[in-house]
């Protein structure tokens, strides 16, 4: 109840010609309330962890705080760190840190299967983005997310995206 854990497999085919589509990611963390009344929700993890060196090995590693705030929903904020050889602007220049902002909640009032998300990933490299998604939940233990990005960074063109989530 004071701990949890999550990992994952990730795979990413852009256009069909991605070479290692294959990518890791985990989490640990602690929910809100656990450490102490009115403690907020604690996570460290990381995403992108790819399988072939300076190539998709992105390793973004990231801490996060976050805290459900009535019918607002969850305010999350961290910061994430991740390969300077792969996170570069669009100069070629390293941008592999920067500040993580999200809010998210359930919309109880159509339906506990839904769920709304707006994310902020800073910096100028291709992760730098705005994102807003919704998902459905089919099942206790499945549920589909549809999410739009719009990159910090103009010459990146906005991108969507659908996700089967299955949590074994």
């Amino acid at each position: 109840e004071k701990f949890q854990m999550e990992v994952g497999i990730d795979y990413r085919d852009i256009g069909g010609n991605h070479t290692y589509p294959i990518l890791f990611n985990a989490k640990i963390g602690t929910p809100e309330d656990s450490l102490f009344k009115y403690s907020p929700a604690i996570a460290i993890g990381g995403y992108d962890f790819g399988t072939k060196k300076d190539f998709s090995d992105y390793n973004i590693v990231y801490a996060l705080f976050a805290k459900t705030i009535g019918k607002l929903g969850r305010l999350s904020a961290g910061y994430y760190t991740g390969n300077d050889k792969l996170l570069l602007d669009v100069s070629g220049n390293k941008d592999n840190h920067g500040l993580l902002l999200s809010w998210d909640r359930t919309i109880s009032e159509i339906s506990d299967k839904l769920w709304l998300a707006v994310d902020y990933q800073g910096g100028k490299s291709s992760y730098g983005a705005l994102s807003f998604a919704f998902a459905w939940s089919f099942a206790p233990n499945v549920s589909v997310i549809y999410g739009y990005d719009i990159y910090n960074e103009s010459v990146y063109k906005p991108t969507a995206t659908i996700q089967l989530d299955i949590n074994f």
